[in-house]
């Protein structure tokens, strides 16, 4: 076991054991803030939050479904822990988006512990912190998305493979290790899909060949993996035929070889997406990562030392997913989210290193600092911009954007307060850490974030939100628990199912709304509506409907035959 977890008595009190968990407690408390203070975003958001509510609704937590038919893209798990909040806080935003913040607070204690094992007690600190720090992770954690799950069942697993194979290379056999990794791979399959047991395997497989080591995946320990994970997914198969056949399971496959194939309508993007992505919105983690994003060796090269064998896994699955879906044709942001904890160690790692020895390069100090103006740019321009958009709305040439904006919540220029403490506390932040006070400097640095995604939170997104989709949202809210039917005309939501709140009548097509088209052949026992977009009306020289109301890029109509 390393030894090199020992405290140094001159770190800062909350670095230490006795106060370092209950401090990232507190500090994760952002997390929970604002999670329902503004609707579920389509898609994602809202069609997970919806496959749980029917879960709630129908009593099966085994199968995904929308509009109570079979879902067959996601398997069931994360959908289940959303349930469960709804059944004790009822069906909502905050249900929806409180499992990830508590896994947010999970995040935290993990790397903790996981850096003070293998790095050092101040390594551990400044990784937890250092993710906690970085814009994209502190926000990740206040959504309703798949991903944060996911990415902490393969963190693990990756975590527990690795430490076998290095125990593996010393001639040291712990069957426990092999296990741990192969059903956090297995638990990571049953949240997302097959990608989960991908990005291991190709993580392992490319740190084998760089390192030219192949000793370490005997037979032996490759069978207690796979033993490990097919128990979870075997389980899961067998019960999803035994209920309800193969034909759920040959789609649900099927679809993930489609998705990385041929994309999805509408998330095609250049091969360079994620890079960009990652670039912008991991501050202040990016810049600190960059000079060890090509240093295989790394900070710690004594080989007999876990540390530099999770540093070598931590780099590895960084490229790895970065490369595996910037060849994805679909290409969505959250899609590259498994970087963020790669990243946030290669920053805490660079931090140690340049405690020891290193020299500050200047380069890093233009990068951040490139970084915060554009993002102090971007957000401030935002609020005035939309302002004084009555002197530039009617220039814009789509309809449904110019409409929107007309009626959206008003901007008054004052939200872009919320932005100004987060360049002081950047740039603070960050001499301190030039100063090697990196304690003090992360924690600066990550209070400006904080400060920044609550502004967003509880400012900017219900007012984007007023934009892309509150009117809708609202009118469908208008119709629940009412007997009607309604669908979107033109465009895909899965808000009507989720904000209408659909009951559940029993399995089969009779219990679903009506899609699409569909509307306009449904019996007119009751009320029926249609939800169009501005750019996409439907003709009512030839189909008996009638405006009933609208509201920005929405209009709002009424069957009448």
């Amino acid at each position: 076991m390393d030894t090199n977890h020992r405290v140094n008595p001159t770190d800062p009190w909350y670095t230490q054991p006795r106060f370092a968990r209950p401090f990232l407690l507190l500090l994760s408390s952002f997390f929970y803030l604002g999670l329902g203070g503004w609707s579920l975003l389509d898609w994602d958001e809202i069609n997970f939050a919806e496959s749980a509510r029917e879960m709630l609704a129908s009593g099966d937590y085994g199968s995904v479904q929308i509009n109570f038919q079979p879902f067959y893209e996601k398997p069931p798990l994360f959908m289940a822990l959303q349930a469960g909040m709804m059944k004790i806080l009822g069906v909502g935003e905050l249900a929806a988006r409180l499992p990830n913040a508590l896994l947010g607070s999970i995040y935290l204690l993990t790397l903790y512990e996981l850096g003070r094992r293998w790095l050092s007690q101040r390594g551990g600190w400044l990784w937890a912190v250092l993710l906690w720090s970085t814009l994209l992770p502190h926000a990740y954690f206040k959504s309703g998305i798949i991903d944060p799950l996911f990415n902490y069942f393969i963190l693990v697993s990756v975590w527990a493979l690795f430490r076998a194979m290095h125990l593996g290379l010393q001639g040291l056999w712990n069957p426990g290790w092999w296990v741990v990794a192969g059903l956090a791979s297995g638990l990571s399959v049953l949240t997302k899909g097959p990608v989960g047991f991908l990005l291991l395997a190709l993580t392992a497989l490319f740190w084998m060949l760089r390192n030219r080591v192949w000793s370490v995946l005997w037979w032996k320990g490759g069978g207690v993996f796979a033993l490990g994970l097919l128990l979870p997914v075997l389980t899961w198969v067998a019960l999803e035929w035994w209920v309800r056949g193969p034909t759920q399971l040959i789609l649900f496959w099927s679809y993930m070889i489609d998705l990385f194939r041929t994309g999805v309508a509408g998330h095609e993007q250049p091969f360079y997406y994620h890079a960009v992505v990652l670039f912008l919105g991991c501050l202040p983690a990016i810049p600190l990562a960059l000079p060890l994003l090509l240093r295989w060796e790394g900070p710690t090269p004594a080989p007999q030392d876990f540390s530099k064998t999770l540093y070598q896994a931590m780099l590895t699955l960084f490229w790895v997913v970065l490369l595996v879906f910037s060849l994805s044709t679909t290409k969505i942001i959250h899609y590259s989210s498994l970087t963020y904890v790669p990243l946030a160690f290669l920053g805490s790692a660079f931090l140690l290193d340049f405690r020891r020895s290193m020299k500050w390069p200047a380069w890093l100090t233009v990068i951040l600092s490139f970084l915060v103006v554009f993002w102090v740019l971007v957000l401030v321009s935002i609020p005035w911009a939309l302002r004084f958009k009555d002197l530039w709305v009617d220039r814009i040439q789509d309809v449904f954007v110019r409409s929107a904006l007309k009626d959206a919540i008003p901007w008054m220029g004052w939200e872009s307060l919320w932005v100004l403490p987060f360049p002081f506390l950047m740039l603070w932040g960050w001499q301190k850490v030039k100063n090697r006070a990196e304690d003090r400097g992360i924690l600066g640095m990550g209070l400006g974030v904080a400060i920044l995604v609550m502004g967003l939170t509880y400012s900017y997104l219900p007012r984007i939100a007023s934009v892309t989709q509150s009117p809708a949202v609202n009118f469908y809210q208008s119709l629940a628990g009412q007997k009607v039917y309604a669908a979107t005309w033109g465009f895909k939501s899965y808000a009507p199912f989720f904000y209408m709140k659909i009951p559940y009548h029993g399995s089969g097509p009779a219990s679903s709304m009506p899609v699409g088209e569909e509307i306009m052949q449904v019996p007119l026992d009751r009320p029926v509506y249609v939800i169009a977009r501005v750019d996409r009306l439907p003709d009512t020289t030839a189909l008996p409907l009638r405006a009933v109301g609208g509201q920005g890029g929405f209009v709002f109509y009424r069957r009448y035959r």
